[in-house]
């Protein structure tokens, strides 16, 4: 494991374990989807695009097409840039100097249930499929009980010359009848993450999914 990976997993070793002491600050604004399914925080500098914004854009790195059997129903993006940009969130993530992501709930079709895998899971958070090369740096079962289950992981993603130069943060997880996916994630280059992996892995950890829908 190189240098470089090790300090990203160092860093999501220790925030993990601070992530359950909880979060909320007066540095942190809260945002919950329109149907009170689920909430995050972000750092009050950062920015936040709406669903009405996005659809204006092509592809969006970090909220992938996966065709009709997996199609996006809600969704914001944001990033950590100094001036807020639409274009900001269309950056590859190994090129982004500043953290992007999104929050995402897709609708499952009934023939595309069985074939759920926890591949189409990190594939729902961010475009795995146009990385030059992929790294799994960490990777575990997570679950925010009464079975809203799915992924954490900590993907590392490579540059042309097979070096790592991004890392993104996922968790995604469905509903107990397999008929809703919910994922966030947030990445950017591999000199950003390892300078702001505490605010990444901050706000991706923040996210809670209504259980009690």
């Amino acid at each position: 494991m190189s240098k470089s990976v090790r300090s990203v997993a160092a860093a999501l070793a220790a925030v993990m374990a601070l992530a359950a002491c909880g979060s909320g600050s007066a540095d942190t604004t809260t945002y919950r989807d329109s149907s009170d399914r689920t909430l995050f925080e972000l750092p009050n500098a950062w920015n936040v695009y709406v669903a009405d914004e996005l659809t204006q854009l092509g592809a969006v790195p970090f909220i992938p097409d996966l065709g009709s059997g997996y199609p996006a129903v809600s969704f914001v993006a944001f990033d950590g840039a100094a001036g807020r940009d639409l274009q900001n969130i269309t950056l590859d993530v190994t090129q982004s100097p500043y953290p992007i992501g999104a929050h995402v709930i897709r609708s499952i079709g009934s023939q595309d249930r069985d074939l759920l895998s926890r591949q189409t899971l990190a594939l729902s958070a961010y475009d795995l499929g146009t990385a030059q090369g992929i790294q799994a740096i960490e990777s575990e079962d997570f679950s925010f009980g009464r079975e809203y289950d799915g992924i954490r992981r900590l993907v590392g993603i490579t540059g042309d010359d097979g070096e790592l130069a991004g890392a993104i943060y996922i968790l995604a997880v469905t509903n107990p009848d397999t008929t809703e996916m919910y994922s966030m994630a947030a990445g950017c280059s591999l000199t950003c993450f390892n300078e702001q992996a505490d605010e990444i892995f901050k706000a991706v950890d923040s996210w809670l999914v209504n259980t009690r829908q």
